[in-house]
C-alpha cells in the first residue's frame, strides 16, 4: 500500500511539471506578433510607411527586403552641409496631401536663422513619391534595382536616375553596409551631377547636389 502510495505521488507531480512547462511556453510571444511588415500599400499606418528595423540581406550584397526612406514619424536626421551649416529633417506627422496619405517632413536649418520649410512623402507600391507643380513624381524607386531607371518630374525639369550598389560606406563618424547610390544619368541637362547614398533602415546618408552636399552625422528616431 505504502508502494502504491509513493507511486501515485510521483505521477501528481509529474502532471504538475508537465502543466507548469505547457503554460509557461503558451505565455511566449510568438514570432508572428514581432513581426512588421516593410511593405507600404498607399500610405496608411506607422508599421506600413515607416518599415520593418531588421532587413534581411540577399546574395547579392544589397539588403533588398530593407527600408532605405524609412519615414516613421518622429525620425530626425541630423546632417553637416559643405557649407559649414546644419539641416535637420524630421517627420513631424501624417497629413492627406494631394489626394494621398502623406508623410510630413520639417526641415530646419538652425545656424542660417531662415524659416523651416516642409516637404511631403507618399508611399505607393514601395515607391517614395514627393508633390511638385507638376503633381506626385516618383523620387526614389524602391527596392533599389541595378537594372532600374525611373524620373524624377520636379518642377521645371525632369532627371532620370538608377541605381549602383555601393556596398559599405563611411559618413560622419559610422560605415554603413549594403548601401545604394541613386545617380542622376540625365546628364546633358544638368551643370550639377546628383547623387545620393542610401544606407537600410537609415536613408540618405550621403548627398550631392545644386546647393552643395550633405553628409549624415546623426540620427534619432
Amino acid at each position: 500500500m505504502k508502494q502504491l502510495t509513493k507511486t501515485t505521488n510521483t505521477i501528481f507531480l509529474l502532471i504538475i511539471v508537465v502543466s507548469f512547462v505547457t503554460i509557461a511556453c503558451d505565455s511566449s510571444p510568438s514570432d508572428s506578433d514581432s513581426d512588421i511588415d516593410s511593405g507600404a500599400d498607399s500610405g496608411q499606418t506607422d508599421s506600413d510607411i515607416g518599415g520593418d528595423h531588421d532587413a534581411d540581406t540577399e546574395d547579392d550584397g544589397g539588403s533588398k527586403t530593407a527600408n532605405y526612406y524609412p519615414l516613421e514619424v518622429g525620425m530626425r536626421w541630423e546632417y553637416k552641409l559643405s557649407n559649414g551649416m546644419k539641416r535637420i529633417d524630421e517627420v513631424i506627422g501624417e497629413e492627406l496631401h494631394h489626394g494621398k496619405n502623406a508623410r510630413v517632413i520639417r526641415v530646419s536649418h538652425p545656424d542660417a536663422g531662415i524659416p523651416d520649410s516642409f516637404t511631403y512623402f507618399a508611399v505607393e507600391n514601395e515607391d517614395i513619391l514627393t508633390h511638385s507643380n507638376k503633381g506626385w513624381t516618383t523620387f526614389l524607386a524602391l527596392p533599389p534595382d541595378i537594372d532600374q531607371i525611373w524620373e524624377y518630374n520636379y518642377g521645371t525639369f525632369a532627371r532620370e536616375y538608377e541605381w549602383e550598389f555601393v556596398g559599405d560606406y563611411s559618413a560622419g563618424s559610422k560605415v554603413y553596409s549594403n548601401c545604394y547610390k541613386s545617380v542622376n544619368i540625365t546628364r546633358n541637362q544638368d551643370i550639377i551631377h546628383f547623387w545620393s547614398i542610401y544606407a537600410p533602415n537609415v536613408g540618405t546618408v550621403h548627398a550631392s547636389g545644386a546647393s552643395g552636399t550633405s553628409e549624415l552625422i546623426s540620427l534619432s528616431e
